[in-house]
């Protein structure tokens, strides 16, 4: 007996140690294992079969791509209110490009049929034609409902790099007076702004 003790080392008794603890665990941990897996899969198989009789709803209605544009329009135009603030960014962008303004003329029309209004604004400036083209890209950017609807170019003489333009831009617009759930009446759709 005393022979067989010590031909154990102590790397041997710790290797059969481990393997015995693998063992138990083998026969205890694995089988609550599969069964936490099978519980696993029945919640699963019933909160599938919940979804499956849960009634679809729908929030929002399919528009058709021109119902989408429009809507998508609608939900691009600026305030009435802050016309103004967007005439004084024209004005800060023409400045900073270096640009001489003339008198600027203002127009606020409504479009009854579309249910939106527009701030034309004509403005007269002078300037190299690279500012000028500046200018225009620098609004298009600045103002997102606003579009470029005339550019009108004369020099006075060829060697002159000054150009005299007379540009109109278009500011598309809706009155912010009620404008907390308006509702705009389309053909075969209904939208709220927000």
């Amino acid at each position: 007996m005393v022979l067989w003790k010590r031909d154990i080392s102590t790397f041997q008794l710790l290797v059969c140690l481990l393997w015995g603890v693998g063992i138990c665990v083998w026969f205890w941990w694995v089988p609550h294992l599969k069964h936490q897996r099978v519980d696993d899969q029945n919640q699963c198989q019933q909160l599938q079969a919940r979804l499956d009789h849960w009634p679809v709803r729908m929030d929002k209605e399919v528009l058709s791509l021109s119902e989408q544009h429009l809507h998508d329009f609608y939900a691009s135009l600026g305030e009435t209110h802050y016309a103004e603030e967007q005439v004084s960014t024209l004005i800060s962008l023409a400045n900073k490009n270096g640009l001489i303004m003339g008198q600027t003329d203002y127009k606020l029309a409504e479009n009854k049929n579309g249910n939106f209004q527009t701030y034309i604004v004509n403005v007269p400036i002078k300037g190299q034609y690279a500012a000028i083209r500046h200018f225009c890209d620098q609004v298009l950017l600045a103002i997102p409902f606003a579009s470029l609807d005339e550019l009108n170019f004369k020099r006075a003489a060829i060697s002159n790099p000054i150009i005299e333009t007379r540009v109109r831009f278009t500011l598309f617009l809706y009155d912010e007076q009620g404008s907390e759930g308006r509702t705009f009446v389309l053909p075969h759709i209904q939208g709220k702004t927000e």
